[in-house]
């Protein structure tokens, strides 16, 4: 019986660590890629698979490790390096110039060995390779790349790649921007490229895309490689287990509560997106006081823009918004403020060039004892800002330093104390504890349920399950626009029923108990 010959390795992860400050992204990463496969790396934000994917491609430098191309040691200190080698990246966020048409995008891109611009034989290369893999743009080649859809503008971005002569292809999270009636076009491209002997590296957190593509599938979580398993082993359930570390087992502490008075109510809300799409899809929920409501959901799945119509930022197609019962559907963030609403994002709550202690009352400015007659009172702003320093545990040798200057863990500490003190009574906190290391997090934590113990009402957004469910009374899912499970007593819910739905599958999958 002849013996099968080992897989050739085209790319080889070795020992890869990095840092961010004092959050540890990869942790020792060592993982191999194989000549000719579509390889899926599976992973919550922040679980470390895109920050692989950008130190292979020269995004990111790496702590420690090493990378191997075609068995040989190299040295990826920018992505002109990683292409030279035959590695090319589509990224998450087209980068692309509008202004510009197909041809001179992809031009731009290429190798230029001559002095000359050889538009018509770049032409004819274009469109040999867009008629090649059925991506219909050959008649599209000088129109502005602004005038293209989003599943078109992909394409230009593989393009580019292709006719730079990339073999081995890194997709990162590439479904997030297309339509629903892109996503099999679009998947089946990508099974194209393999047939014809490309090795793909494909970054999602969606279990279905990863099931309909994949030869192996990797799973990251917390900065760790989980595990590789074969996509004919794979399943919906040992995904979800490898993704998200959930085991049957009940892991929530938190009692349900009586529910008090209804705070907010929201009903059948629609919310377009800047593509003109729907990024929310008849969204109704319900929130009472003196209770923390966990929504769980990995980015790119319309949480963000639930945050913004909630506090006014983003507007509202249909639907409404009715706070203390009144409609606030088209009331201006300003005013809903006023009501006693407040948002705490993952990032941008600070000015980063003002001082901690301008930063500490950018929320209400105009109000007293801060402003008298039109004038600051910098006596109490400055009052204010040391409270918030001492009482938020807020790391800094002066107020008077720039916000800039701050580490990630005391900016979040100050963004957190100014909104709290403005005594909100509904909160949204959209990923607050992002990047941030234990210590922050748990202290974030601990301010959260003392808003709770206070009568305040908090919507906590995020994709950490363990995080969600160690404060969370109660909790909804969202995926693609849409709350597709709430679940009233978390004492019988696993992580492995939230994660299912997370990720695009069933209740029935889940074995979720969905109230209402």
């Amino acid at each position: 019986m002849e013996a099968t010959s080992a897989p050739e390795i085209v790319l080889e992860a070795k020992g890869i660590s990095k840092h961010f400050g004092s959050v540890q992204a990869l942790d020792c990463v060592s993982l191999s890629f194989r000549k000719g496969e579509i390889h899926t790396l599976l992973g919550e934000n922040g679980a470390g698979k895109t920050t692989l994917m950008n130190i292979i491609y020269g995004l990111y430098q790496k702590d420690a490790g090493e990378i191997l191309v075609n068995g040989k040691v190299h040295e990826i200190r920018s992505p002109r390096d990683s292409l030279q080698l035959g590695i090319g990246m589509v990224p998450q966020f087209f980068k692309l110039v509008p202004d510009l048409s197909i041809l001179e995008n992809i031009y731009l891109f290429m190798e230029k060995t001559k002095f000359i611009i050889d538009r018509k034989g770049a032409k004819a290369i274009i469109q040999q390779l867009s008629e090649m893999f059925g991506f219909g743009l050959e008649d599209k080649i000088d129109r502005e790349v602004g005038s293209l859809t989003e599943g078109e503008k992909q394409k230009v971005e593989i393009l580019k790649i292709l006719a730079r002569g990339s073999k081995i292809l890194l997709f990162d999270e590439a479904t997030n921007v297309l339509a629903p009636n892109e996503l099999d076009s679009f998947l089946q491209i990508v099974k194209d490229l393999n047939k014809s002997g490309y090795s793909i590296i494909y970054i999602t957190h969606r279990l279905q895309e990863a099931l309909q593509i994949s030869d192996r599938i990797s799973a990251f979580r917390k900065g760790k490689l989980v595990g590789t398993i074969s996509g004919k082993e794979a399943t919906l359930e040992k995904l979800t287990v490898m993704m998200v570390g959930a085991e049957l087992e009940k892991i929530s502490t938190v009692l349900p509560q009586e529910k008090g008075r209804m705070i907010l109510e929201v009903k059948d809300l629609n919310v377009i997106d800047e593509r003109g799409l729907l990024a929310l899809k008849n969204v109704s929920c319900q929130f009472y006081e003196g209770e923390i409501v966990g929504l769980a959901g990995i980015e790119g799945n319309g949480s963000n823009y639930l945050a913004e119509a909630l506090i006014g930022l983003r507007r509202v197609k249909s639907g409404k918004v009715i706070y203390r019962g009144a409609d606030i559907t088209r009331s201006l963030p300003l005013h809903r403020m006023n009501l006693g609403m407040s948002l705490m994002p993952s990032s941008n709550a600070l000015v980063p060039l003002f001082s901690v202690r301008d930063n500490s009352i950018l929320d209400y400015p105009e109000k007293p004892p801060f402003s008298r007659h039109g004038l600051l009172d910098r006596k109490a702003i400055t009052a204010h800002a040391k409270r918030i320093v001492t009482d938020y545990q807020v790391q800094t040798p002066s107020i008077l330093l720039q916000a800039v200057k701050l580490s990630g863990g005391n900016r979040q500490r100050l963004a957190i104390g100014r909104k709290i003190e403005s005594n909100p009574k509904f909160m949204i906190a959209y990923h607050p504890t992002k990047g941030l290391d234990i210590k922050s997090q748990s202290f974030i934590y601990e301010k959260l349920l003392t808003m709770k113990k206070a009568g305040m009402t908090v919507l906590f957004m995020g994709a950490d399950l363990d995080e969600l469910l160690l404060v969370s009374n109660r909790l909804m899912v969202i995926y693609r626009g849409e709350i597709v499970g709430v679940f009233d007593d978390l004492r019988s819910v696993s992580k492995f029923d939230v994660g299912v739905l997370m990720t695009g599958g069933s209740r029935r999958e889940g074995g979720a108990k969905v109230g209402n």
